[in-house]
């Protein structure tokens, strides 16, 4: 990996994913000496124990998720374990079983996103509010896909019909840069 490369994988992290790296780094004083100038803008590592150590770092960062619609969830194209963004209306909230619901309206067609809240309790739970998750998802036994949240947030007042043409538009985007890294590559 080019130091180049190095530096925009570290300061191409979204605001969530570099809080988290620079916890998780904090705690390990070799890294977080490695990561902290780049964070800053600072040069690159130059020596190769240090490109290593990053690029150890960088694989120990968490996915940042692709956005799946509410309706593609449940119909099968999302796998066991693959971490994901969705969106829908809270339409209820268990705390007892720390289990939430989120519904969204597609083709006059109702469909729902059970999601497990343990990892963002507590939160102020607003039935019929939109809120955004991002999560790993897993498969339970009779159950159904269910959506382990990582991050839970009320975007109450935000367009949906723009968030999901901006999602359509994300997806032709990284469609026509696979197509062109697959066409450069042969």
């Amino acid at each position: 990996m080019l130091q180049s490369e190095v530096k925009m994988d570290v300061t191409s992290l979204e605001r969530t994913q570099r809080h988290w790296f620079i916890v998780r780094v904090g705690r390990d004083r070799r890294w977080s000496q490695l990561v902290q100038p780049l964070l800053q803008g600072g040069p690159a590592p130059t020596s190769s124990s240090q490109l290593k150590d990053l690029q150890q770092l960088c694989k120990m960062l968490l996915n940042p998720g692709i956005y799946y619609f509410p309706w593609e969830i449940n119909s099968g194209p999302v796998r066991d374990g693959e971490t994901l963004r969705t969106f829908g209306r809270l339409h209820c909230y268990d705390l007892a079983q720390s289990e939430a619901v989120l519904t969204a309206q597609h083709n006059s067609v109702q469909h729902q996103v059970r999601v497990c809240t343990k990892f963002v309790e507590p939160f102020q739970a607003q039935l019929g509010f939109l809120y955004v998750a991002l999560g790993d998802m897993e498969q339970r036994d009779g159950e159904g896909p269910v959506l382990k949240a990582r991050v839970l947030t009320c975007v109450e007042g935000m367009n949906l019909s723009m968030l999901e043409q901006a999602i359509r538009e994300q997806r032709k985007y990284f469609q026509d840069r696979q197509g062109q890294v697959e066409s450069s590559a042969s």
